[in-house]
């Protein structure tokens, strides 16, 4: 019998999505980042053998540096 690694979902990416069809070794999830926001790290990350995600971490900041949605006057 093989052992098939699952990573589990993908971590929340605050203001981005990350989408998958799959948490099974081998596959590979896709991190986009909302309107108005830029990624910060890799748009992708791949299961791996160990269980666990190959890239983490990605962040989506506010194009310009300030959000739209945040300002203060």
């Amino acid at each position: 019998m093989q052992f098939i690694s699952d990573c589990g979902h993908f971590p929340t990416t605050s203001h981005g999505t990350a989408w998958s069809t799959a948490t099974t070794y081998g596959s590979t999830t896709t991190i986009t980042c909302n309107t108005g926001y830029i990624l910060n790290g890799s748009n992708t990350s791949t299961c791996g053998k160990s269980g666990l995600w190959t890239s983490t971490g990605q962040t989506c900041s506010p194009v310009g540096g300030f959000s739209l949605f945040n300002c203060t006057y």
